[in-house]
């Protein structure tokens, strides 16, 4: 199990100096795939409005693509974000219950993190809320323009399960939460499912 430290800034100065840390400190996972996913699909629209749910992920690169892009990203997060850009907007509350204007987005991205929304004990959740997954599907359709779109990804198997961490989508209860949109694409590897959704 990995732990997070806390090390000096100069420390870290002189590990780079002696030893390849990026070797070790990034491995090609399914976040590059997840990742790479969400920005072919953003890549085919014309800039405009972009929320991306979770955006505290270490090796989010959607608000920094985006941003240069010309689009203007909100991102919403639990945890701190110390991303800064001019067309950048960060917001630390819960998707669930920060006001946002009905139909003020033209895409939201939320790459793993659907399946940690109402987990307790997950980034500081102090309850369970049971459905937090269906009311997020119901409050991204509501903050997407007509023909918005809605580009996720979760983790996928052959059986639903809830764990301490997350929980684990079947393809019967990804449907079930898809089940008001328009699926343009849902594919799925072993351990994770890739979903393109329109309003």
């Amino acid at each position: 199990m990995l732990l997070k430290i806390g090390i000096p800034e100069s420390l870290i100065k002189l590990a780079y100096r002696f030893v390849d840390v990026e070797k070790y400190s990034l491995t090609l996972d399914e976040r590059t795939l997840e990742y790479s996913f969400a920005i072919s699909k953003l890549c085919k629209l014309t800039p405009g409005n972009l929320l991306d749910i979770g955006c505290s992920a270490r090796v989010n690169l959607i608000p920094s693509t985006f941003c240069e892009l010309g689009w203007k990203v909100w991102g919403i997060d639990l945890r701190d974000y110390n991303f800064r850009h001019n067309n950048f907007t960060f917001i630390k509350d819960s998707i669930l219950s920060y006001p946002f204007p009905t139909e003020s987005f033209d895409a939201i991205t939320a790459v793993s993190t659907i399946e940690h929304i109402g987990v307790k004990g997950r980034y500081g959740i102090k309850e369970r809320v049971t459905w937090a997954d269906k009311s997020t599907f119901n409050m991204v359709r509501r903050l997407l323009k007509p023909s918005g779109k809605f580009i996720l990804t979760v983790p996928y198997g052959d059986v639903y399960k809830e764990t301490p961490l997350n929980k684990v989508y079947d393809m019967e209860n990804l449907l079930w939460l898809c089940r008001n949109w328009n699926i343009k694409e849902l594919r799925t590897t072993e351990t994770l499912a890739l979903v393109e959704l329109v309003k």
